[in-house]
């Protein structure tokens, strides 16, 4: 597997990591309770920690007294404090008190040059069994989603401890190929990218079988792995009136649910002109006066991609700029802004693709006719609603690192990608309207069900027979996901 590309700090106002979440502070799942350490529990922490079976990985030496213990916990407890570490007791409800089972907690991890959030639970073989240390696990990732989007955690395991290797395959953590020598025996270090997930129409017309197929994706990506799921209506363009209802109406019929409201980009104006008016005073933007005809004519760097922008405008003296303007004028159009690119290429993590490396060029952050640059809501939208993990068409592949480098110039740390494969008509093109009934209101005005049309996106990801969406998050395995195109039929 690869390993994850280095991760832009998170901006604040003295540049310093908030403190994390402490696990240790009340906290109630279905069937756990996480609760702050006691004195009392030293004893059961002790017998726990000298049981091999029961943890993942530990580079302290085994626990033979509470006294050991509880110089273990003053550790925790200095981290906690210094804003490194949170530590829990798992418990079972019981009738007169919680009955212990276990520990979970996380810390600050340096990795191979990064600050990475390393999580540890250890809870008894049998009730590991019954499916406690994922749950334990579960309760923590929730804090730390919300706490830290597009920030990177870490399991780290011994490399023959095929349960937790499992355990944290299914909630999202994917192995990569880093070592960290500190660890000292074989070990695996699996990482998951922090953060809600979300998915982000366009109200251009009612969405198509690939559009739903990509939305039940991006749902069962996130929910598969415990995470928030969000929904952001785009809608700063190509808007047809009603479209927006439309399209969630249809989501809801086939049970892709999400929580919050939903985020309308065209009630965040105040958020773009303050971002804008940060990069403008930070000197990292610039007037175009360029047409679309003259940037596809203009000759481009060697091995730009095609309509990459050559920097026409980039160091124009006052008076071109002050002939530019009038041009425009004359156009009836004002400038383009455009953010300067230093850096030529950026690197992102995509689930399927691995590190991809894309060229930056100098991209649109405002239009010519005053609308904001789809590269720039997003990146700014998906911090706002913590995002941290983008599921998407494949084509959107080679705009990641353009956005990835717009987060990085904002603090924003970039989420984790997984890029889709397209439904694709017969002919290999994009699935359009001429290509029969392909919207849910099509297929249901010829006589199918919302279970048949979820039993055709089922099918599409290898699983023949299932109908619903709760069913589907039961069995769907993302690593057994089709990576070819969804040829569909209209027919």
């Amino acid at each position: 597997m690869p390993t994850s590309p280095p991760r832009p700090a998170r901006a604040s106002a003295d540049n310093q990591q908030p403190p994390l979440p402490r696990p240790g502070a009340p906290l109630r799942t279905e069937r756990l309770l996480l609760t702050t350490v006691a004195a009392s529990d030293l004893e059961f922490l002790t017998r726990l920690h000298s049981d091999p079976a029961a943890f993942a990985h530990d580079t302290t030496p085994p626990l033979t007294s509470p006294a050991q213990m509880a110089h273990v916990m003053e550790q925790w407890e200095e981290r906690r404090l210094a804003g490194g570490c949170g530590y829990a007791l798992v418990s079972l409800p019981g009738a007169d008190a919680p009955v212990p089972i276990g520990v979970a907690g996380l810390k600050t991890l340096p990795l191979n040059g990064e600050d990475v959030l390393n999580l540890y639970v250890r809870i008894s073989p049998a009730h590991w069994r019954r499916g406690y240390a994922r749950e334990a696990l579960r309760a923590l990732l929730a804090q730390v989603d919300e706490a830290f989007p597009g920030k990177r955690a870490v399991i780290v395991t011994d490399a023959g401890n095929a349960p937790m290797r499992a355990l944290s395959a299914s909630l999202g953590f994917h192995e990569t190929d880093e070592q960290e020598p500190g660890f000292g025996a074989p070990h695996v270090i699996a990482q998951r990218f922090c953060g809600a997930g979300r998915y982000a129409p366009s109200p251009s017309g009612d969405l198509h079988l690939g559009n739903l197929r990509t939305a039940v994706l991006a749902w069962l990506f996130a929910r598969r792995e415990g995470r928030r799921f969000v929904m952001r209506v785009e809608d700063l363009d190509r808007v047809k009136p009603g479209a927006a209802e439309r399209q969630l109406e249809d989501l809801s019929a086939l049970g892709v649910d999400w929580d919050g409201p939903v985020l309308y980009q065209s009630s965040r104006a105040d958020a773009y002109r303050e971002v804008l008016a940060d990069l403008t005073g930070r000197g990292l933007c610039y007037e175009c006066y360029c047409t679309r005809a003259e940037i596809l004519a203009a000759p481009s760097a060697p091995h730009a991609p095609p309509g990459a922008y050559p920097g026409t405008c980039r160091e124009l003296g006052a008076a071109q700029r002050e002939a530019g303007r009038a041009r425009m004028a004359e156009l009836r159009r004002t400038p383009a802004l455009r953010l300067w690119a230093d850096d030529p290429a950026h690197t992102v993590y995509d689930r399927f693709a691995g590190r991809y490396t894309g060229q930056v060029d100098d991209t649109v952050l405002t239009r010519g006719d005053g609308v904001v640059a789809y590269n720039l809501a997003v990146v700014v939208d998906d911090a706002f609603q913590g995002v941290g993990q983008v599921t998407r068409g494949d084509d959107l592949l080679s705009s990641a690192p353009r956005q990835a480098w717009i987060g990085s110039l904002l603090g924003i740390a970039a989420p984790e990608y997984v890029h889709v494969p397209l439904a694709l008509n017969g002919e290999g093109k994009r699935l359009a309207k001429r290509d029969g009934a392909v919207t849910l209101r099509e297929r249901l005005a010829r006589g199918e069900s919302r279970a048949d049309v979820i039993g055709l996106i089922a099918t599409s990801l290898g699983y023949p027979g299932v109908r619903s969406l709760p069913e589907l998050l039961g069995v769907f395995d993302p690593a057994a996901m089709p990576r070819e195109p969804w040829i569909v039929s209209g027919e």
